[in-house]
C-alpha cells in the first residue's frame, strides 16, 4: 500500500476544486483537504503537516504569496513544504510572478497559469514535487 500523502488545495473556484479532486483521486496514496480561502489554509497549514500545498494566488482574505510568506517565517510544520502557486492566465504577466516579499519559483516552489492548464500538467507538477 502506498505511503499517506497529504495535500493542501487552497482554492476558491468550486469547478477548479472538482477538477483538481478528480485529477487526485487517481493518484495512489493522495489525501487532499480542500479550503476556500487563504485564512483557512494558513489556519490548516499551521496546524498539520501537508506533503504538497496548491495555492491559488488569488484566494480571498489573505493571498496564496502572502500565505506561503507566513508559513515560510514561521516554525510550522509546513516551513519546507514544496507549493505550486496557481495563476490565472487573464492576470498581467506582474500578478503571476512572486509578489515583493514572497518565495520565488524554485525546484520546491512552482508557480502554473490556471487556464489553460492542461490536467498533465497539473498531475506531472504534483508528481514531481511529491518525489522531491
Amino acid at each position: 500500500m502506498p505511503r499517506e500523502r497529504r495535500i493542501l488545495l487552497a482554492e476558491q473556484d468550486i469547478t477548479f476544486q472538482a477538477r483538481v479532486q478528480r485529477l487526485l483521486a487517481n493518484v495512489p496514496g493522495v489525501v487532499l483537504t480542500v479550503v476556500q480561502d487563504g485564512h483557512a489554509a494558513l489556519v490548516a497549514a499551521m496546524t498539520r503537516r501537508f506533503d504538497l500545498m496548491i495555492l491559488d494566488q488569488n484566494v480571498p482574505q489573505i493571498s496564496g504569496d502572502r500565505v506561503l510568506r507566513h508559513l515560510r517565517a514561521s516554525t510550522c510544520p509546513n516551513t519546507d513544504t514544496p507549493v505550486i502557486r496557481l495563476c490565472a492566465a487573464a492576470a498581467p504577466a506582474a500578478e503571476c510572478s512572486p509578489r515583493a516579499g514572497a518565495v520565488p519559483p524554485t525546484l520546491m516552489n512552482t508557480v502554473l497559469q490556471k487556464n489553460p492548464l492542461s490536467d498533465a500538467a497539473l498531475v506531472a507538477a504534483v508528481a514531481r514535487l511529491l518525489a522531491a
